[in-house]
C-alpha cells in the first residue's frame, strides 16, 4: 500500500478515538453533576425533616412575674428554603420576631384612692396607666407562643413598692394577682413620683380571659411596707363616647324633635361601684330626660337608670354629673357589676319630656358590643 493510504488511515483513527474519549467525559461529567444533585437535594429534604422533629429549648415564664419587654431569640436548625445553589443551609437561623402583636389595648386607666375597697387607701396619689395585651408568635411550631400583658404607669404623689393585676369586681379587693410586675420595680429616689413599664408572660387562658373580662380585672399600686396601703382602678370602669342617633329608636318612639340632632354619651362607674358618673352632649336636640335601658338592639327595654337630675341648666343639650349608685339610682352595686360585664345590653334614651306624647320623641345610642 501506498504511504499516502497509511496515512489516511492513521489520521481517521485518530479522529475516531478523540470523539469516543470526549462522549466518555461528558457522560461522567452529567453523571457526578446528577449525583450532587441528588445529594443535596436529600440533605436538604433530610434537614427540613430534623429541623421539624428536632426539640429546642424556649425558656417563657409562664408565673405572671414582671420581665423585660419581649426579646430576639434564635433557633438553630431552619433550612435557607430560597436558594438553590449556595452551601449555607446546615447553619440558617430561624429568629423570632422582635416586635409582638397587640390584640387589645386599655388605655387611660386611672387609679385613684376612692377605688379602694376594703383596704387603706393612699390619700392624694393619682396613678393613669396603659395596658397593651400581646402575643409573639415563635420559629418553633412545637413551643407555644407567647402571651403577654404590658404595663406603662405613671404614678403621683406617692412611691410605689408593689404593682400587680388582680382578678375581682370592682366592689372586690382580693388576694388572686394575675401578673406581678413588683419584682421588676427599682429603687426610686423620687418619692412624689413614680414610673413603670415592663411585661409578664401570661397563660394563654389566662389572657383570654384578661382581653374577654376587664371588668373582672384591676391594677393594684400599693405600699406594702409599714402597713398596707393602695390605689386601684378596674380595666374597664367606662363606656365612652357612645353615638345618639335616631335610626336606633325602636316604635313607637319616634325621633319627631331629633331628626336634626346628633351627639356623643358616656358613662364612668367611679368609688367601688358607689358612684356613676354620665356625661351627654347632643347637638339640635334639648331633651330634658336621660335614662339608661337594659335591652338588645331594635328592642325596647325597661330603664335602670334615671340621670334627668344631671342636666345642666341654660345649656341645650347637656346632661353631667355623678350620682349615689344606692341612695339616688336607686340600684344595688351587683347592678352595675352587670352593668360592667355585659354594657352591650344597655342603651341611652334622651326624652323631651316624661309624659307623653312628648315622651315618646326621642333619641338612643346603644353601648356596643367590644366583639369578645
Amino acid at each position: 500500500m501506498s504511504k499516502s493510504f497509511h496515512f489516511a488511515a492513521l489520521l481517521v483513527l485518530l479522529v475516531l478515538t478523540l470523539s469516543y474519549t470526549n462522549a466518555i467525559e461528558k457522560e461522567n461529567n452529567n453523571g457526578r453533576s446528577s449525583t450532587r444533585g441528588r445529594v443535596r437535594s436529600n440533605r436538604r429534604r433530610g434537614q427540613e425533616s430534623e429541623s421539624l422533629f428536632s426539640t429546642t429549648t424556649t425558656t417563657t415564664t409562664t408565673v405572671a412575674n414582671a420581665t423585660s419587654p419581649p426579646a430576639i431569640s434564635t433557633q438553630h436548625g431552619g433550612d435557607d428554603v430560597d436558594d438553590d445553589d449556595d452551601d449555607d443551609d446546615d447553619g440558617e437561623e430561624c429568629v423570632d420576631p422582635l416586635d409582638a402583636v397587640v390584640d387589645r389595648t386599655f388605655g387611660n386607666i386611672q387609679l385613684l384612692p376612692d377605688a379602694v375597697v376594703n383596704e387603706v387607701s393612699i390619700p392624694f396619689a393619682l396613678g393613669i396607666a396603659n395596658i397593651s395585651m400581646q402575643y409573639q408568635p415563635l420559629c418553633d411550631i412545637e413551643v407555644a407562643s407567647r402571651y403577654m400583658v404590658c404595663l406603662e404607669i405613671s404614678i403621683y404623689n406617692t412611691d410605689i413598692t408593689t404593682l400587680d393585676i388582680r382578678k375581682g369586681f370592682i366592689n372586690e379587693a382580693t388576694d388572686s394577682m394575675s401578673a406581678n410586675f413588683s419584682p421588676q420595680i427599682s429603687t426610686n429616689d423620687n418619692n412624689d413620683s413614680f414610673y413603670f413599664t415592663g411585661c409578664v408572660d401570661l397563660t394563654e387562658d389566662m389572657w383570654l380571659d384578661l382581653i374577654r373580662n376587664p371588668d373582672v380585672f384591676y391594677i393594684r399600686a400599693g405600699t406594702d411596707s409599714g402597713g398596707s396601703a393602695s390605689i386601684r382602678s378596674q380595666l374597664l370602669t367606662s363606656f365612652r363616647n357612645v353615638p345618639l342617633s335616631n335610626d336606633q329608636v325602636v316604635e313607637p318612639f319616634n325621633s319627631i324633635d331629633s331628626d336634626l340632632s346628633n351627639g356623643m354619651a358616656s358613662l364612668f362607674v367611679q368609688k367601688g361601684g358607689t358612684e356613676v358618673c354620665f356625661d351627654v352632649t347632643l347637638d339640635g336636640y334639648n331633651p330634658d330626660i336621660g335614662y339608661v335601658n337594659r335591652g338588645l338592639p331594635d328592642t325596647n327595654g325597661v330603664v335602670v337608670m334615671d340621670f334627668s337630675s344631671t342636666k345642666v341648666e341654660g345649656v341645650d343639650g347637656k346632661f353631667m354629673g355623678c350620682m349615689q349608685t344606692e341612695d339616688e339610682l336607686g340600684l344595688r352595686i351587683s347592678d352595675v357589676v352587670e352593668l360592667l360585664s355585659d354594657g352591650y345590653l344597655y342603651y341611652f334614651t334622651m326624652h323631651l319630656a316624661d309624659r307623653p306624647p312628648a315622651f315618646f320623641r326621642t333619641t338612643r345610642g346603644q353601648i356596643p358590643n367590644p366583639g369578645f
